[in-house]
């Protein structure tokens, strides 16, 4: 609530008044400092509770938590954090009813399909509400993102998922073609740190962009940028290298090995939209999972608790 109050209200009663080119913006939307720290572990224990409910349906207060938790993201407009929670919650019932899922076969397939539809309304509906429009409005999205040609057959609430998810690879494929050859090693170094202690240098990096107003980019052009596709090799070896440490401690820790493979692999799926070193919403990710593993490792020992891990 302080936080809200300092940012001067709810986010969601504050309507968005349209892309800007000449307008600035500070980075912090929040108390300084505090603000990364309550959204990054919002994040985490949202999807730790999502898993929770995941292994334990049936757990009302569990259920209540994790309701709580969305309906505070939805009142910071935070829809994409919402949806990544929600997926991390059909994953863990994937990784928990696996075998169910695959003896229902052909009765799952409207089930998924249904649910992606329900995830494609959600996230029109919050972007068309979240730009000062009706929440069936699909006008502002068609118009910043060119979708003049749009394919009658399609639901335009499908604008917005089409623009978030080809927007940032078809940066990336812009940011290689516009590369200068130059490469700066210590510049995608940089870019492996949090935007807290990796000072200016990763906001000054020249993006490349095909239409302005859609200016995600995804998890890899910032190594693109600084070293061409050397950064892309050096984002490999040391993902590959920091994910098996984190794994070796999980499953010497063993509590939350199931949850942690879950958290991994989300912050891979992520890489589509963020460089989840840098974002200060995920870089802590692995820093809080390594956290509950080792508090939930000392209640294990105590008898306090017991977790079950699914290979």
């Amino acid at each position: 609530m302080a936080d809200w109050m300092y940012s001067g209200g709810f986010p969601f009663l504050n309507q968005y008044q349209g892309f800007d080119p000449e307008h600035k913006t500070d980075v912090s939307v929040g108390i300084p400092y505090f603000h990364v720290l309550l959204i990054s572990f919002a994040v985490f224990y949202t999807m730790y509770t999502a898993y929770l409910l995941a292994s334990d349906a049936r757990n009302k207060n569990i259920l209540i938590d994790f309701v709580v938790l969305i309906f505070l993201f939805f009142i910071n407009s935070s829809r994409g954090y919402i949806t990544f929670c929600i997926g991390i919650y059909i994953f863990s019932c994937l990784c928990f009813s696996g075998n169910q899922i695959r003896r229902m076969k052909a009765k799952i397939i409207p089930i998924v399909t249904f649910s992606i539809i329900l995830i494609v309304e959600f996230i029109s509906a919050m972007g068309n509400v979240r730009s000062g429009v009706a929440w069936n409005d699909c006008s502002y999205i068609q118009r910043i993102a060119y979708l003049w040609n749009y394919p009658d057959w399609i639901s335009n609430h499908f604008m917005w998922t089409y623009s978030y998810l080809t927007s940032p690879l078809a940066n990336l494929n812009y940011c290689f073609k516009s590369f200068n050859g130059v490469i700066n090693f210590t510049g995608s170094l940089l870019c492996f740190l949090p935007e807290q202690f990796s000072g200016s240098f990763v906001s000054t990096i020249p993006f490349q962009y095909i239409v302005n107003h859609l200016n995600a980019v995804s998890g890899f052009a910032s190594f693109v940028c600084t070293s061409g596709v050397w950064g892309l090799f050096m984002w490999l070896i040391v993902t590959f290298f920091y994910f098996s440490l984190i794994k070796l401690f999980l499953k010497k820790m063993s509590v939350l090995f199931t949850f942690g493979n879950i958290m991994l692999c989300f912050l891979i799926c992520s890489t589509v939209f963020f460089n989840f070193y840098y974002t200060s919403a995920l870089c802590y990710i692995p820093f809080y999972l390594l956290l509950f593993s080792f508090i939930l490792k000392k209640k294990e020992g105590k008898g306090e608790l017991m977790l079950i891990n699914v290979e």
